[in-house]
């Protein structure tokens, strides 16, 4: 037994503290060292059986491999509707230029690989419906809200209250 700072002379107690401490320690590192070796052969022994990984989906080129009746839309020409689905799109949004603003979004997040689309259409749908409602709850929040000198006055009248001055 090799405890290094606990000599001897100290009182047999302490030295039979430290001694089962050390002995601890000295188990915990067999432990820990027999589990790396099981978890890298685990690893070693999935890596043989795992297939190999599909490539990540790559964005479509501009005008290649897509429906032939599908054109390309959006700042990077990467979101592919039909005309027929493009004006509808514009007529339930209800303003051309703010269509074509969601459209440059999604075309920008197509682009930078932060979102996948199977079908541009719906997912152009589901981003005007829910930026509609969310301006809705915008406009009732602002109506609600009263100006800084009406919610100022209540205050002060409610201190006045309090104290009996009005």
């Amino acid at each position: 037994m090799s405890i290094g700072c606990v000599l001897d002379d100290t009182d047999p107690r302490i030295r039979a503290i430290y001694t089962e401490a050390f002995d601890r320690m000295e188990y915990e590192y067999k432990r820990k060292k027999e589990w790396e070796e099981r978890k890298n052969k685990e690893n070693a022994e999935t890596e043989k059986i795992d297939e190999p990984k599909p490539l990540p989906r790559q964005a479509r080129p501009n005008n290649e491999t897509k429906a032939p009746e599908q054109l390309a839309w959006g700042k990077f020409e990467n979101v592919f509707l039909t005309q027929k689905q493009h004006d509808d799109f514009c007529v339930h949004v209800g303003n051309v230029n703010e269509a074509n603003k969601i459209i440059d979004s999604l075309s920008c997040k197509l682009a930078d690989g932060t979102k996948t689309s199977n079908n541009h259409f719906a997912t152009l749908i589901s981003w005007a419906d829910w930026q509609k409602k969310n301006d809705a709850e915008k406009n009732t929040q602002n109506t609600n809200n009263e100006t800084f000198a009406e919610r100022e006055g209540r205050r002060q009248r409610k201190i006045l209250e309090r104290f009996g001055m009005v």
